[in-house]
């Protein structure tokens, strides 16, 4: 066994090696060393955004209008663009490029 943190591999991926080789649910980690105080301010940081819920049924035909050319998850950003007449920024060149969506699409050239 490697040189990995207790519960992964030297890759950082989780292991099965404990109690037995049963698979368990790896515990959370943070990247680097983030210390409790700073996590803290990050996550109530997160808790200040202001966030929108928008239902799925106003973007469900849309969504299911795409399911050939763009993941669902896409598909989501996409149909809610259109409905909001707001691109989509992405580094996705594939999404697009994408034949079927409707917005304009922002990111690097």
């Amino acid at each position: 066994m490697g040189g990995g943190a207790a519960g992964f591999d030297p890759a950082g991926r989780p292991s099965s090696h404990a109690r037995g080789g049963r698979q368990h649910p790896a515990p959370r980690r943070t990247a680097g060393d983030v210390s409790d105080d700073i996590a803290s301010l990050a996550h109530a940081d997160l808790l200040a955004v202001g966030v929108e819920l928008f239902p799925y049924e106003m973007l469900a035909d849309r969504i299911w209008e795409l399911r050939n050319a763009v993941t669902t998850y896409d598909g989501w950003s996409v149909a809610l663009a259109e409905s909001l007449k707001v691109p989509v920024a992405t580094i996705d060149a594939r999404l697009a490029r994408a034949p079927g969506p409707r917005c304009r699409f922002i990111g690097p050239p």
